[in-house]
């Protein structure tokens, strides 16, 4: 459904376009000179131009065909030959295309004026291409009418009616086949404006009955000349597109006031031709002086807007500056606060205005600004003391410029000293808490660079474990002997965020070997990262494991043996016990010994303070009686 209504719409763009040429261009025919065999007028080049801006690229061809059709078809009616008209049609319509060619690298958007060297590619692009087409015009009416025709007036006339029609309309019909009426809306339009046009309305209407009451040629003189006030008011006037229907309007008055005072010229055609001639001459003149206007105008209108972009947005940068800002007169009055000073001084922005700088700082304070200032220094840096309305005292770092392009002005910033130094105090408690703790850590502590891998800092425990100087800068790796593998595998860890744990030797010459165990982890910084190693002695739990391990090994080999020197089985209990003791770290122990037919019991602390020795059926009748009692106890 849309693309048919695409194709649709296209149809009836083409179909408006084809009516309205060949429309134009019977009207030019219509009026032609008998003499030179063409028009005076050729306002149809206008809107070609316009229609190779207006339609889409690929619809170019539709758009030649369809002025070829209709620019030989209307040559023919009025009694052409074909071949004269297809010769007539190419030097209009080629010589345009040739032109949109041009203009489309160099004018891409003709009717925003946005430049002026597009305006001046456009005047004088149009003007040559307006003399090549009257040339190939000329060649055509000389190759067919021979020496009838004075071929210098046939470029003349051509050259001029194109120029006049390409310049004055182009930019009209560009808006119409472009925009249209779409956008206009009477009931938008300020009431000013509607009186400024009905006005401009009547100017022209008195103009032309002026003109009128004229008598000879110096109707067309009026008529020119009184029309030049009104053209120029209404430029700087009414809005661009306004003006190109303006310029329209104007075309339009100006042939149809010739043409109705042809009665004047009559058998006097050579006169007439003349009177045609600078009337396109002067067509042409006002086109490309209108569209200077209105280019300059836009121009203008694009740069306040920038300038006031430029300014709002410096506004608002003043304003909104994380710096307490102030802007100053000579005598040292307040000009204007931003956000961030009224906040540090609790003040109204509408209050400060006109106030003494002065009167916010204290006694001694205001006295060595006001002598500063008065000295008039280009730039001034100088510490005072601020008092707000809430009497808290702020130390504060002024720095005054003088401005260049504003006389009488004094820019001032305000560095809040007392913020600072409180953040200064506080960062240095902190760093002191930090190496507090660092040096007087019971664990060894390594700070290692994350690139390189080598020491930055290290505290006391550390440096004795390692034999290290103060801030030694060996690489870790090598310090601590570490070979290929492991050391991809600590780096390849602690890259990804997670904590490597491992142990190594270390010897020292003169000093009995220290197990380490070391623990590794990345610190990832705002401004890069370092490395923290945790260094903790393990050598005596490694030699106390060691032990307990080894009486581990004793015990079992004696319970699985039974090897033992003891005289009794209650002596045998009591080595167990010890023992067992040694590698539990246990108070007391109650052992249970059986031998044969016989338990033997005993509980343990520092010696044996109880033992007792059962027979096989007395242990057993013993565990069935306990038992039974815990079932009745249960079942109650």
């Amino acid at each position: 459904m849309l693309r048919y209504l695409n194709r649709r719409n296209k149809a009836f763009r083409l179909t408006e376009y084809t009516v309205l040429y060949a429309l134009l261009v019977g009207l030019a025919l219509y009026f032609r000179f008998e003499t030179e065999r063409v028009s005076p007028y050729w306002p149809a080049t206008g809107l070609l131009m316009a229609a190779l801006y207006a339609f889409e690229r690929k619809e170019h061809i539709h758009v030649i065909i369809l002025s070829y059709v209709a620019h030989i078809g209307l040559n023919v009616v009025v009694g052409y030959d074909v071949w004269i008209s297809f010769l007539f049609a190419t030097g209009n319509i080629a010589s345009t295309f040739a032109m949109y060619e041009y203009l489309r690298r160099t004018s891409p958007r003709l009717i925003e004026l946005d430049s002026i060297a597009s305006i001046v590619n456009f005047i004088v692009s149009g003007f040559i291409k307006s003399i090549v087409g009257a040339l190939f015009g000329a060649y055509a009416v000389w190759a067919v009418f021979g020496g009838e025709v004075n071929i210098f007036d046939v470029v003349q006339v051509w050259a001029l009616a194109e120029w006049s029609g390409l310049l004055l309309l182009t930019p009209a019909f560009l808006v119409y086949l472009t925009i249209g009426f779409r956008n206009f809306d009477p009931a938008t339009i300020p009431t000013k404006k509607i009186l400024e046009g009905v006005g401009l309305i009547v100017y022209f209407i008195f103009t032309i009955m002026l003109a009128q009451s004229q008598g000879g040629v110096e109707r067309e003189f009026f008529l020119k000349y009184l029309a030049i006030p009104g053209l120029i008011w209404a430029l700087f006037r009414f809005k661009l597109h306004t003006n190109y229907y303006l310029m329209l309007g104007l075309y339009v008055i100006l042939n149809l006031t010739m043409t109705e005072n042809l009665g004047i010229y009559a058998f006097r055609d050579e006169e007439y031709k003349n009177a045609i001639l600078e009337l396109n001459l002067f067509i042409s003149i006002i086109a490309s002086i209108s569209l200077f206007i209105l280019t300059s105008l836009r121009l203008q209108r694009q740069n306040l807007k920038d300038l006031e972009g430029s300014r709002q947005d410096l506004k608002d940068v003043f304003e909104n500056a994380p710096l307490p800002y102030v802007i100053l007169h000579t005598d040292g009055t307040i000009r204007y606060g931003n956000n961030e000073f009224c906040k540090m001084m609790d003040l109204d922005p509408h209050v400060i205005e006109g106030e003494k700088f002065s009167r916010f700082m204290s006694d001694a304070s205001a006295d060595r600004f006001t002598g500063a200032f008065e000295a008039g220094e280009e730039n001034i840096v100088l510490e005072v003391s601020l008092v707000n309305t809430k009497k808290q005292t702020l130390l504060g770092l002024l720095r005054l410029k003088r401005g260049k392009t504003e006389a009488g002005t004094y820019y001032c910033s305000i560095e809040n000293l007392s913020q600072k130094k409180i953040a200064q105090q506080a960062a240095r408690l902190a760093e002191e808490r930090f190496r507090y703790l660092f040096n007087n850590s019971p664990e060894g502590v390594l700070v290692v660079d994350s690139n390189d891998g080598s020491i930055i800092d290290s505290n006391r425990i550390a440096q004795r474990f390692l034999n290290l100087r103060f801030r030694s800068k060996l690489r870790l790796s090598k310090l601590l002997g570490l070979n290929t593998t492991r050391e991809n595998e600590l780096y390849s860890a602690i890259e990804k965020g997670e904590q490597y744990t491992f142990n190594v030797t270390f010897e020292h010459p003169d000093e009995p070997r220290v197990n380490l165990e070391i623990t590794g982890n990345r610190i990832v910084a705002e401004y890069g990262g370092f490395d923290v190693f945790l260094l903790r002695d393990v050598t005596h739990q490694k030699r106390n494991d060691r032990v307990k391990r080894l009486n581990r090994l004793r015990l079992e080999s004696m319970l699985r043996l039974r090897e033992s020197v003891a005289a009794t089985d209650l002596d045998f209990l009591q080595e167990i016990a010890s023992e067992t003791m040694k590698i539990s770290d246990a108070k007391e122990a109650v052992l249970f010994l059986h031998a044969e037919d016989t338990w033997q019991v005993a509980h343990f602390t520092g010696s044996i303070i109880l033992s007792s020795s059962f027979s096989e059926e007395e242990f057993r009748k013993s565990h069935i009686k306990e038992g039974g009692q815990e079932e009745r106890g249960e079942s109650h």
